[in-house]
């Protein structure tokens, strides 16, 4: 199961999906509101990730993935960790891809002005600088704007709230990142988010921009194959589909 996340929805998937599929049963998400005009469900203003992590069990029960791989990109490896934190057992691994799981500051008030009056200019700055060339930020600038106001602000509010705390996952993990080496990722996940009781896996993308699946799709998928040959199937006695 694959879950976008912001500035993107289910097509940044594409190369790395088509490959999987011709050995896998391959599911990528659209979040609430990133493909269409829907709301994603609200908890105090803001969209709730809770349910919406709920959501992503709930779906992987429904078609018969249990246990199933989850991969969560940015915003959407904030989400697959409260999906894996209420529903461990529908999975068997989780791979977090260029997100350390840290709960970002919320928007200051002339943020919010600016995104009023320059909502390409604000994302453009916003999302811009993790891309890797001018043509990927238009993408996902792009995505964005094309997304409905209410949503998009919905998301936007979640910024500032810490629903993960100390976070414990005791399923074999992943991580892809093009942020920072492994080295300096490690030493950060020990103190604060990475003390998983299973084992931890680094994986560094050095010349990827953010969207890591978009930019090296082949090496992508390559390090998300070798990381799940590693993997045991978690259930006996049921559909084992990765």
């Amino acid at each position: 199961m694959l879950v976008h996340g912001f500035g993107g929805d289910s097509d940044v998937w594409g190369r790395v999906q088509a490959s999987l599929a011709r050995d896998h049963t391959v599911v990528c998400v659209d979040l609430p509101g990133f493909r269409d005009g829907t709301m994603p469900p609200e908890c105090d203003g803001s969209a709730d990730f809770l349910a919406i992590g709920a959501s992503l069990g709930a779906l992987a029960r429904e078609l018969g993935l249990r246990p199933c791989t989850l991969v969560g990109h940015s915003m959407g490896a904030h989400l697959t960790a409260l999906a894996v934190l209420q529903d461990p057992s529908v999975f068997r691994g989780w791979v977090v891809v260029d997100q350390p799981l840290r709960c970002g500051p919320p928007l200051a008030p002339d943020a919010w002005r600016r995104l009023e009056a320059d909502p390409e200019g604000f994302f453009g700055g916003f999302l811009g600088a993790q891309a890797r060339d001018a043509a990927q930020k238009r993408s996902v600038v792009q995505k964005v704007l094309a997304m409905e106001t209410r949503a998009l602000a919905s998301y936007l509010r979640h910024l500032g709230v810490d629903d993960l705390g100390q976070l414990r996952i005791g399923l074999p993990l992943a991580v892809f990142t093009a942020s920072a080496p492994p080295a300096d990722l490690l030493a950060w996940s020990e103190a604060r988010a990475y003390p998983v009781t299973g084992s931890v896996r680094f994986a560094w993308f050095p010349a990827c921009g953010h969207w890591i699946m978009l930019d090296e799709p082949e090496a992508f998928e390559s390090n998300l194959r070798d990381f799940e040959a590693r993997l045991e199937p978690q259930l006996s006695g049921e559909n084992n589909s990765p």
